[in-house]
């Protein structure tokens, strides 16, 4: 059984969609999670710098918040399925099709975004950190502006201690769809995978919240750097 949210309760209920949208909204989960998971058989992951990773999750169980770009989010899901994370996602119908695939994979999943059911999400997933339990956040997502780190993070980690850990999934062989806001990837088939860790940021109590945004900003597009640096980049 896959993980989901046991704070669905507390959220803003969501529009009731129609037969039919709900209809086609399964359709295309099922669709999208067949490829998912006929490409995902085919990649190869490797871990870079996985001591930043065991700094925060010695045994692997320790709770800490993942954070990501979103223009790799289906790298990031495919990549952690098994470290018992939950994401924030949009309350949207693109957002419940997103939402079962990501609970297939085996990930779990909160409802809610920037502009609907955003505060009691947000709770949700302090909650669940102040339970122990590990969160994944794409920082600049669900609308952008692209590498732009937003607050939801840090509020998580500054309320219960927990560090983020900064990260890049990185395929070397992609597509990426221009017309989207963030340019987002969908590796190809019988790509190299490269999770690859940042040093860990802690948020104190009372922090200006505004320089750990930089601060994260900083860390994430040095992982880019740190990428090509060692000849990780993708080819496209």
């Amino acid at each position: 059984m896959t993980e989901s949210s046991s704070t669905a309760g507390t959220l803003p209920k969501r529009r009731e969609l129609s037969f039919k949208d709900k209809f086609l909204v399964l359709f295309v989960s099922i669709v999208l999670f067949t490829i998912l998971r006929l490409v995902h058989a085919t990649l190869r992951y490797r871990r870079v710098n996985e001591e930043h990773l065991k700094k925060v999750a010695p045994t692997g169980k320790e709770p800490n918040a993942l954070a990501a770009w979103h223009q790799n989010t289906i790298l990031s899901m495919t990549g952690h399925r098994k470290d018992g994370y939950a994401v924030m996602i949009s309350s949207s119908a693109d957002g419940q099709i997103i939402s079962n695939v990501t609970e297939w994979f085996g990930m779990g999943t909160v409802r809610g975004s920037s502009s609907v059911g955003g505060k009691a999400a947000l709770e949700a997933m302090i909650d669940r950190a102040a339970e122990g339990k590990k969160v994944a956040f794409t920082v600049d997502g669900p609308k952008g502006p692209a590498h732009e780190v937003k607050l939801g993070v840090l509020k998580v980690a500054e309320s219960t201690g927990i560090p983020i850990l900064p990260s890049l999934s990185l395929a070397e062989r992609y597509w990426s769809f221009p017309k989207t806001w963030d340019n987002f990837r969908f590796p190809k088939p019988f790509s190299r995978i490269h999770l690859i860790y940042g040093e860990p940021l802690y948020v104190p109590k009372g922090a200006d919240l505004s320089e750990c945004q930089q601060k994260l900003k900083s860390i994430l597009d040095g992982l880019d750097e740190e990428a090509k640096s060692k000849g990780l980049s993708p080819i496209g």
